[in-house]
C-alpha cells in the first residue's frame, strides 16, 4: 500500500515535471520510482535461499539439567539481509540463559527473539545453555522471520513450521529416603481417631442398664 502511494506521487511529479519542463521534479520522481521498484524486488527475494535450523545436543533430560541449544540462520544468496527479526515460539518450562524472551508469562509459550543482520552467503549461529525447569514434553517452534528493504519502505515476513522437542523426566530421588522407618510404619505422631471404625470395641463408658 505504501509502495503504491509513492509510485502515485512520483508519477504525478514526473507528469508535472514534463509539463513545466522542471528537471528536478523529473529526477526526483524517477528516483522514487526506481527506489520503490527496488524495494518490491527486495521484499520478493529477501527470504529466497534463507534457511533456519535449531540444534539440541540431546532430546531427553531430567529436571535441573542443562542442555546445549543453538539457533542458526543461513543466507545463501547475493542479496543481504539488512535486518532480520527471529521470533521462535518457546515453552515456559525451558529457560535460555542470556536470551531475550518476550511474553507476559500467562500464555503457554513465549517468544525467543533474535535481531541481527546477514551479509551475502553468511551464516550466523547463536549458542545458549538451556535449563530444564519443568517435566513433560516440550515443543519448540514454529519460528517467524521478518525483514525489510534497505530503504525502510516495507517489510517481508515468512514462517517455518519445523518443530524441535525435548522430553524432560521428573527428578530422580533415592527410594530409601522415601520409606518410613520400620519401627513407625505409620509415622511418629499418634492420632486420636482410628483409621477405621471397629463396632466390636467399646469407645466410651455408660451406666449398666439390664434388660
Amino acid at each position: 500500500m505504501l509502495n503504491d502511494f509513492w509510485i502515485l506521487i512520483s508519477s504525478i511529479m514526473i507528469f508535472v515535471g514534463l509539463l513545466a519542463s522542471a528537471g528536478l521534479l523529473l529526477v526526483v520522481g524517477s528516483l522514487v520510482i526506481v527506489v520503490t521498484i527496488a524495494a518490491r524486488i527486495w521484499d520478493k527475494y529477501s527470504f529466497r535461499s534463507v534457511s533456519h535450523s535449531r540444534s539440541l545436543n540431546r532430546q531427553r533430560a531430567f529436571i535441573g539439567d542443562t542442555v546445549d541449544y543453538s539457533v542458526s540462520l543461513d543466507n545463501d544468496k547475493v542479496l543481504p539481509l539488512i535486518w532480520v527479526d527471529i521470533q521462535d515460539s518457546f515453552p515456559k518450562g525451558l529457560d535460555l540463559v542470556g536470551a531475550t524472551m518476550r511474553g507476559t508469562g500467562l500464555e503457554a509459550n513465549r517468544q525467543h527473539t533474535i535481531t541481527s543482520s546477514l551479509l551475502p552467503y553468511q551464516k550466523a549461529t547463536w549458542k545458549y545453555s538451556m535449563k530444564c525447569r519443568e517435566r513433560g514434553y516440550h515443543r519448540i517452534g514454529p519460528v517467524r522471520l521478518r525483514t525489510g528493504d534497505i530503504f525502510g519502505f516495507s517489510s517481508a515476513e515468512t514462517c517455518y513450521t519445523e518443530f524441535d522437542h525435548i522430553l524432560v523426566y521428573p527428578r530422580v530421588l533415592d527410594i530409601e529416603n522415601l520409606l518410613f522407618p520400620p519401627e513407625h510404619p505409620l509415622g511418629e505422631i499418634t492420632s486420636t481417631r482410628p483409621i477405621y471404625f471397629d463396632t466390636n470395641r467399646v469407645v466410651g463408658q455408660r451406666d449398666y442398664r439390664p434388660r
